[in-house]
């Protein structure tokens, strides 16, 4: 697929989302065009207290962040606007958008449901609007679905011969309660059967201090970690694990970031994602869905097979955003 960017504009607005923002502006540059990145909102920290004390306050909040930011803009001028998510994002801002650059292409992606972060609203605005949750794209006929991404150095785990198996499962996550408690019956689950766990689990150290001492919730500090991992130990990991083990969000039936580089790195995925079956690119051969209440080995159906699978190379998903 083609795409030429050349002398083109793009105001890229998004979350700053360990680099994967730096990554995407990065890509789109590589096609031609000058970006300018601004980050969805500001103060995570801020807006964290917002939304424990006075959650009323956050759509106020965004709507003075996102009039500063046209302020900063105002008086430049775009051919393409791409907004990533857009948390509790504001609809005054891309008419300001569209009044000043009559011709500019607005395209929208989602990477969270509509169930977490409400933005049905915002479709008519946009000349095209991706989501990667299968549900909402069943249920809006205005969506279009495009999967998540893969980079180039979780292919290149792929291209490797016989890379040594340390685990026999690897779990990454971000920790809520449910994923907490679901770490804990799958590590008793193989410490049971004497299968070997990389289990990784992040936890904000003030929330640790919520859970443990405000809410009185037993946390072992031994499963938890206050230091995100490391890109290049994830990849350690990952390269040296026959299975990845998924807790999905509740909320969510899109395939997590998590997920799609399992997929890109050719390995076996253990989710409890059960909407995965649904998904375009479900096979048996390297999905098996988890049971939290009756934990078993999966079993796979056969080799994957590489000729079935799709490209969901981050190439090809920038280029397709801008087709």
């Amino acid at each position: 697929m083609d795409v030429n960017l050349e002398g083109k504009k793009v105001l890229f607005i998004g979350p700053a989302f360990y680099d994967y923002h730096t990554l995407i502006k990065k890509k789109i540059q590589d096609l031609g065009a000058n970006v300018t990145f601004h980050p969805e909102m500001r103060g995570a920290f801020f807006i964290a207290i917002l939304n424990t004390v006075w959650p009323y306050l956050i759509v106020l909040n965004q709507k003075i962040y996102y009039y500063y930011l046209w302020l900063l803009i105002k008086d430049k001028d775009y051919t393409h606007f791409l907004l990533i998510r857009g948390y509790k994002f504001p609809n005054f801002f891309i008419k300001k958008i569209k009044a000043k650059n009559p011709n500019i292409e607005c395209i929208m992606y989602q990477w969270d449901s509509n169930k977490n972060d409400p933005y049905y609203h915002l479709i008519d605005y946009f000349d095209k609007v991706y989501t990667f949750d299968y549900k909402d794209y069943k249920e809006q006929e205005k969506l279009r679905f495009l999967q998540l991404f893969y980079t180039e150095d979780i292919d290149k785990i792929n291209k490797k011969d016989d890379a040594p198996v340390k685990y026999t499962f690897f779990c990454l996550s971000a920790f809520t309660l449910s994923r907490y408690q679901a770490i804990l019956s799958f590590t008793d689950f193989c410490d049971k059967n004497n299968f070997k766990l990389k289990s990784y689990c992040y936890i904000p150290y003030k929330t640790y201090i919520k859970y443990k001492y405000l809410k009185r919730i037993p946390l072992d500090k031994n499963l938890l970690s206050f230091k995100s991992l490391p890109r290049n130990q994830y990849l350690e990991f990952l390269e040296n694990s026959a299975i990845v083990v998924d807790f999905n969000h509740a909320n969510q039936t899109g395939l997590s970031m998590r997920v799609i580089e399992t997929y890109g790195a050719r390995k076996k995925i253990f989710t409890t994602n059960l909407s995965i079956l649904d998904n375009p690119i479900f096979s048996p051969s390297w999905v098996q869905t988890l049971d939290l209440e009756r934990i078993e080995m999966p079993i796979y159906a056969g080799d994957i097979n590489l000729e079935d699978m799709e490209d969901l190379s981050f190439d090809t998903w920038v280029k397709v955003l801008f087709s």
